[in-house]
This record gives structure tokens, C-alpha cells and sequence, in this order.
């Protein structure tokens, strides 16, 4: 590994597990084929990277709002949630209307058998603190079509009033959004382009 990968996993070492919320996103940004998520994925490969829960979600193709909450559930429902629908799968479950949460990991359901996912949605919000002491990985931003200033507004409440950690993986190259700049500024507090990270 370069002195310069070497350093950023370090800082990324102790950016994540920091006893303080840091209250910025942390971007590792360069063109296609640079291996930004080859890096990443050998980071949570490492035992000792973090103990916090790992979330890692591909934006590729997530057209809205409605979408990236869904698969932000999906991605973030504990193992307990996951085991309930074993058969037909979460994703399954969800379409066909029979969503069972189990919030306490007990191996039973705690909400309603027959809840659809319309219904669920009030749940989402409680599942959502599963994101308080985790590490989220959004990567692949510039595939997104949803704007990437909408999407970085959704989890900027979790960085400013939780206790997440959001690592964002993306061609900055390719966001075609007006807004992403300015938005980038307000969420992002470190990015590869930077001297603490290295540049991919």
C-alpha cells in the first residue's frame, strides 16, 4: 500500500471511530477505474478498521427519494430483520405486502404480519437509528439520477443530529448536479482532493 492509501486509512481509522461525532462526510473522489472502491472494500476488510456497524449501499440506479429510503432500509435492517424473511427475502416481502420487523432481535416479529410497506414507513424512522452508531458507505454518486444534493439533504440530519459516519464514493467528474457544490461544501469535511486523504 502507498504512503498516501496508508494515510488515509489511518485518518479514515480514526475518523470513524472518534469518540466525538465529527459532524462531516468524509469523500473519496477520482475518475472510473482508479480503484476508490477496490480501497474501500479492503478497509472493511480489516478487523480492526471499526467496530461500528457497516452499511454499504451503491446508488447505482436510485431514481428518488422514495427509492434511496427503501434501499437505505433494506441495506440498514438488522440480521433478526433479515432472518424473518429468509424465504421469499426482504426486498420480496416488501413488494408482496408481508414486511415483518423484529426491532428487539428476539426472532419475533414486532410489528404487524400483514403490514404493507406504506404502513411500514413509520418504522422506517426507528429502524433508521440502526444508522446512529454506524458507518455508512454511499458509493457510486454519479450514477445516482437522483440529484446528489436531494440525496446528500436525506442523510445530512443523521451526520448533524446522530451519531453516523457517511463515506462518500464517487466520480465528482461525473455529478451533473447544479447544486452538488454547494451542497458538498455544507455536508463534506474531507475529500480525497484534500491533503489528509489520498488522491485516487
Amino acid at each position: 500500500m502507498s504512503t498516501e492509501r496508508a494515510d488515509a486509512t489511518a485518518f479514515l481509522k480514526e475518523w470513524a471511530n472518534c469518540p466525538t461525532n465529527p459532524h462531516f462526510a468524509v469523500l473519496i473522489e477520482g475518475p472510473w477505474g482508479c480503484g476508490k472502491t477496490h480501497f474501500v472494500k479492503r478497509l472493511l476488510e480489516d478487523e480492526s478498521f471499526t467496530n461500528r456497524k457497516i452499511i454499504y449501499l451503491s446508488l447505482f440506479g436510485i431514481s428518488d427519494a422514495n427509492s434511496f429510503q427503501t434501499q437505505l432500509f433494506l441495506a440498514s435492517a438488522s440480521e433478526a430483520t433479515k432472518r424473518l424473511h429468509a424465504g421469499a427475502g426482504l426486498l420480496g416481502s416488501v413488494i408482496k405486502g408481508v414486511l415483518r420487523i423484529d426491532l428487539n432481535e428476539d426472532q419475533k416479529p414486532d410489528a404487524n404480519a400483514n403490514l404493507s410497506f406504506s404502513g411500514a414507513e413509520k418504522w422506517i424512522d426507528k429502524i433508521s437509528g440502526n444508522l446512529d452508531n454506524a458507518v455508512l458507505i454511499l458509493d457510486d454518486l454519479e450514477r445516482c439520477p437522483m440529484s446528489a444534493s436531494n440525496l446528500l439533504g436525506i442523510v445530512n440530519p443523521f451526520l448533524e443530529h446522530g451519531d453516523a459516519r457517511l463515506l462518500i464514493v464517487a466520480n465528482t467528474e461525473k455529478v451533473t448536479d447544479d447544486k452538488f457544490e454547494a451542497v458538498r461544501e455544507k455536508v463534506v469535511g474531507q475529500s480525497s482532493g484534500q491533503s489528509r486523504l489520498a488522491h485516487f
